[in-house]
């Protein structure tokens, strides 16, 4: 009975450290996000893929997107982002219709310069884009790692609001079925954010 009570004991003290020490690092991270300028973007541009074979079936598209930036340094900031892109098209020699979806999810670091009332910044991730389509062959579900460059423009329209006007270059090689393919590309695009 003594040894059951003493293990509670030990059980809840364990508990009790954890919590002061979740709680503690939670007034730490709020105090460092407080002190952290942080930018909210949703974006939208035009996709233009890089293989003619794969312009042939889907052409390109809208594709939408969001990004979460943190200011690290004076030049410097991380980013994260979820992209989508999604398009019909017809196979090229059964003219039977294919839906695909490619979602990229980023991560990467944006070096900037301010140049008021605009700055320009220039962007490098690691991307993990996640790759599925589906047709009356089958459903090809794939995932691989690639990378993106982003020159870009943000003007400040008004307090918080900012525009950006980007230019981004993907590349991601995978084997969806019996060949390989760059599924990434161009793409020209606008973002509208608020900075805090």
């Amino acid at each position: 009975m003594n040894k059951r009570k003493l293990i509670s004991q030990k059980s809840q003290a364990r508990k009790l450290i954890f919590i002061f020490i979740t709680l503690g690092m939670l007034v730490i991270c709020w105090d460092y996000a407080k002190a952290v300028e942080v930018e909210i973007l949703l974006s939208s541009g035009y996709f233009q893929p890089s293989e003619t074979a794969f312009r042939d079936i889907y052409g390109g598209g809208l594709t939408y997107g969001g990004q979460l930036n943190l200011k690290l340094a004076s030049n410097w900031r991380l980013w994260v982002s979820l992209d989508y892109f999604s398009r019909s098209g017809q196979l090229t020699f059964t003219k039977e219709e294919t839906e695909l979806t490619i979602m990229p999810l980023g991560l990467g670091a944006t070096y900037f310069q301010s140049l008021p009332p605009a700055e320009v910044y220039l962007a490098l991730g690691m991307h993990y884009f996640k790759y599925t389509e589906s047709n009356p062959i089958g459903v090809a579900e794939k995932g691989g790692s690639g990378m993106s460059i982003e020159p870009g423009v943000a003007i400040k329209l008004f307090r918080g609001v900012l525009l950006r006007v980007y230019l981004k270059y993907s590349y991601c090689r995978l084997q969806p079925a019996d060949y390989r393919i760059n599924i990434g590309g161009l793409q020209p695009g606008l973002a509208l954010g608020y900075r805090f």
